[in-house]
């Protein structure tokens, strides 16, 4: 599994989006009144397995307010930004406004999960293995929840787009391979390979 290394500034949390263990920080020392710190100031760096690296361009307590059921998507946005590009999402209200704007539907999210393999399995292709956490990387197809990711790996699976291998490394451990199918279809979708580095939409 990839890990993402701690930076000296960052302090051990809870992130924001999907509650995953993260490294979040700098935040500020001064505490509210029931004990708790402050989360009224923005822009503030968040390293998380599941939504890798971003930047909470508003404040934590507006962001939960009104966007608040729909955290997995924001989720999907971060993570789907920083696979792409390797640069941090800075959330701000104008972006998820428009983002927020038209929830993706399943089969859009079963694409965001093909494009996902396809980048895991380069420079292989097809037949190379993919390890998924069912838990944590539920954010590349904008799942609610591990239920939904496993719906959607079971749809990628019975298209014809991916095959799955069995996994010894626990319950939570889906390992799949993409075929030609699925290869092929990857390219329709992003012929550029929705490499690291490409510019971000």
């Amino acid at each position: 599994m990839e890990e993402l290394l701690p930076e000296e500034h960052m302090e051990e949390g809870q992130c924001p989006l999907c509650g995953e263990k993260a490294e979040m920080g700098p935040w500020p020392d001064e505490i509210e009144d029931d004990g708790t710190p402050f989360t009224v100031i923005a822009d503030k760096d968040v390293n998380c397995k599941s939504c890798r690296k971003y930047t909470l361009g508003e404040p934590l307590a507006a962001l939960k307010a009104d966007y608040g059921s729909r955290l997995h998507l924001i989720s999907g946005f971060t993570r789907d930004h920083w696979d792409r590009t390797g640069e941090r999402l800075r959330l701000t209200r104008d972006y998820l406004d428009k983002h927020l704007a038209q929830e993706p539907t399943p089969s859009q999210c079963i694409e965001k999960l093909l494009l996902h393999l396809r980048r895991k399995s380069e420079p292989e292709g097809f037949g190379a293995e993919v390890e998924l956490h069912t838990q944590r990387d539920k954010a590349v197809a904008f799942a609610r929840s591990r239920k939904e990711f496993k719906n959607f790996i079971d749809e990628l699976v019975k298209d014809g787009h991916a095959t799955e291998v069995e996994s010894k490394r626990g319950p939570d451990i889906v390992v799949l391979k993409l075929t030609p199918k699925g290869c092929d279809r990857a390219k329709e979708l992003d012929p550029s390979g929705g490499e690291p580095g490409r510019p971000a939409d």
